[in-house]
């Protein structure tokens, strides 16, 4: 692999959407500086003990969190420096290193330090809404006027960077969700993520709420926010080349093409999930069996699924054939490029390969698929058809429906 994730779980507080892995620290937490150096102890302990030998130099690292940017720069600067000593820094290609940062979290001072001591050059910044009724709501910790801030101190040091939004949120609207888009237009990123809100179980939001009914957006609602969010960021000159995600020319995320592409990934830190050599390993979100994890990793223990049994230590999750079918197939259709049909056919053959035209065919009526020739233009002809890809926006509403029609087939 030539890609890391690296956790960072520290937040002031949890938000009401939140079911990541984070620790929670307070406003003001007097203990945060020991707890966090503990942590990236064990980061770096991982890192060191990392048994899948390097095969070639890094060429991105995502620091995702949690909220990243509460962490010390000397405390990054040990992970950076944990990263190059294992696997290098690639020379023949910039490297992204990227960064999520919430605002209100971080200083001008902050950022500046982070770029040029950590070389940091991509920043996800985490704004979510652009509505303080809206973020008080989110539980967010900061407010509109550490958003515009952030953007300001962001825009004077870096070009590469991405602001997050999240849509259907409670009381949402049309209008409310147009003018978030304008200002996120305004702020000229070079990348918007645009997640959906899930209701996921156990956090405040799913105690409180049910996906599709009020005061949540319906889902003809939601699906016209996603419509709008295309529209209007297409227009605005950003190439949507992956669901949730748009990019002006040169500025799609190289991190997270990884994952999309199927491609190999260390990961650190609590509750992250790496793929290499062909497995998952998925390791605990509770920072005590992490850590019980990392010390069995550090004194050269085997890592086998049958000893995990019962523990939630980490799962151990060798990729069957069927497994990277679905996931070759599911995770290229996110993308507006599509999936490579000559070389799903060439990785698993011509009778899956011609299963899954079929499946992709059933779709093309409805203008919620298309096939592309090796120039990439719409053609007709089965017999010319190179890629296949979702439509944009139907065939990306309607997604999981298409995927869920892919995998009975193939």
């Amino acid at each position: 692999p030539t890609a890391a994730y690296v956790h960072l779980p520290f937040c002031k507080r949890r938000c009401h959407y939140c079911d990541f892995p984070i620790v929670a620290l307070g406003e003001s937490s007097s203990n945060a500086g020991s707890t966090m150096e503990s942590y990236v102890d064990l980061v770096c302990q991982e890192i060191a003990a990392e048994r899948s030998p390097s095969r070639g130099a890094l060429q991105t690292v995502f620091f995702g969190g949690g909220t990243p940017s509460l962490i010390p720069i000397p405390l990054l600067q040990r992970i950076i420096q944990a990263l190059e000593a294992k696997h290098g820094f690639s020379r023949d290609a910039p490297m992204e290193i990227s960064m999520e940062m919430d605002p209100g979290t971080f200083s001008r001072d902050y950022l500046a330090e982070a770029i040029q001591s950590c070389g940091i050059n991509r920043v996800s910044l985490g704004v979510q809404a652009f509505d303080d009724d809206l973020l008080k709501l989110c539980g967010r910790s900061h407010c509109l006027d550490d958003v515009f801030q952030s953007i300001e101190w962001i825009k004077d040091s870096l070009q590469n960077w991405s602001l997050d939004l999240i849509s259907s949120l409670p009381h949402h609207t049309l209008a409310s969700w147009r003018k978030s888009l304008e200002q996120a237009i305004a702020a000229s990123p070079a990348h918007v993520s645009i997640y959906d809100l899930q209701i996921e179980q156990g956090t405040k939001f799913g105690n409180l709420y049910k996906p599709g009914m009020d005061p949540l957006p319906s889902d003809d609602d939601s699906a016209e926010f996603f419509k709008l969010g295309s529209s209007m960021l297409r227009e605005a000159g950003y190439d949507h080349y992956e669901i949730s995600n748009y990019a002006r020319k040169g500025f799609q995320c190289r991190h997270n093409l990884v994952y999309w592409k199927n491609q190999g990934y260390y990961a650190y830190g609590l509750g992250s999930t790496s793929f290499v050599d062909g497995k998952r390993v998925k390791r605990s979100k509770r920072m005590r069996e992490y850590a019980k994890f990392v010390e069995a990793l550090a004194a050269g223990s085997p890592v086998l699924p049958e000893s995990l049994e019962g523990s939630r230590t980490e799962a151990v999750l060798p990729e069957s054939v069927e497994d990277r079918i679905l996931d070759t197939v599911m995770l290229a259709l996110r993308l507006a490029e599509g999936i490579d049909l000559r070389r799903f056919e060439a990785e698993f053959g011509s009778e899956l390969a011609g299963m899954l035209c079929d499946g992709l065919a059933e779709f093309v009526a409805s203008g919620n698929v298309v096939f592309l020739d090796a120039s990439r233009e719409c053609t007709a002809e089965r017999a010319r058809a190179v890629y296949g890809r979702l439509t944009d926006p139907n065939g990306f509403l309607v997604s999981n429906e298409i995927i869920s029609r892919l995998f009975c087939l193939v």
